[in-house]
């Protein structure tokens, strides 16, 4: 696989710089690997603060290699269930149609399309594999069910069905998609999430509390994440 499109409903630039990150490494990491990476993340049209975003512009990995990210304007609805109505099959069908519009327009032919998360990325993945006879991959990281409840089971399975294979950030999510019946043992592959040994690394302590103005004497655990239980707060106390 030489070229692929990643599809995301966020992607980090300068406007909003914060979120997705973790997209944006995986992006950059595939680049780094000789993969050419195109990213659509369209930009939801009521968003002030992302009004300056060009459509399309280049932007380049640590190491220099270069990504084109496309982010056309959408009516994004939402995911929320309200009722009856599933605000997250809107904002898919608009998603959708958006993204084949950009591919479409700057004729890309990925090898591949690949959704970060199942709703609504991945399903856009799926349908837009689907269109233009290509594969289509879906990364499962979400830490509940809420994406899939909100979109509803039944039509996740059936939008997913044509996948050609999802990526579990752990077992447990894996163990999910299998119980949900979204996917098939033989379809899923548990890669968990990485950490760059270039940027983290164990510093000098001591350096660090002066860099830092701590005690040197001083007791400190450092956290970063949800606080929620899954994170592991108890094995942590």
């Amino acid at each position: 696989m030489k070229k692929i499109c990643i599809i995301s409903q966020r992607y980090p630039c300068k406007e909003t710089p914060s979120v997705h990150v973790f997209v944006q490494k995986l992006a950059w990491a595939m680049a780094d690997q000789g993969v050419e990476v195109m990213v659509i993340s369209p930009v939801p049209v009521w968003s002030l603060k992302m009004r300056s975003v060009p459509e399309v512009y280049e932007e380049r990995t640590s190491s220099g290699n270069p990504i084109k990210v496309y982010r056309p304007r959408f009516l994004y609805a939402g995911e929320k269930k309200i009722g009856p109505i599933r605000l997250s099959h809107i904002s898919a069908d608009i998603m959708t149609k958006v993204c084949a519009a950009t591919v479409r327009k700057y004729q890309l032919n990925p090898d591949a399309f690949y959704g970060h998360f199942i709703c609504v990325a991945g399903i856009c993945a799926c349908r837009l594999g689907k269109m233009f006879h290509k594969s289509s991959f879906i990364a499962y990281g979400e830490s509940t069910d809420w994406s899939v409840n909100n979109f509803g089971l039944e039509q996740v399975r059936k939008e997913t069905a044509i996948c050609n294979g999802f990526v579990a950030v752990s077992s447990s999510n894996k163990k999910r998609l299998i119980e949900h019946k979204i996917a098939s043992d033989a379809k899923v592959g548990v890669f968990v999430n990485a950490v760059n040994p270039a940027v983290f690394y164990p510093r000098d302590k001591k350096e660090a509390r002066r860099k830092y103005k701590l005690p040197d004497d001083a007791f400190i655990v450092s956290y970063v994440g949800q606080f929620t239980e899954r994170k592991g707060i108890t094995r942590l106390i």
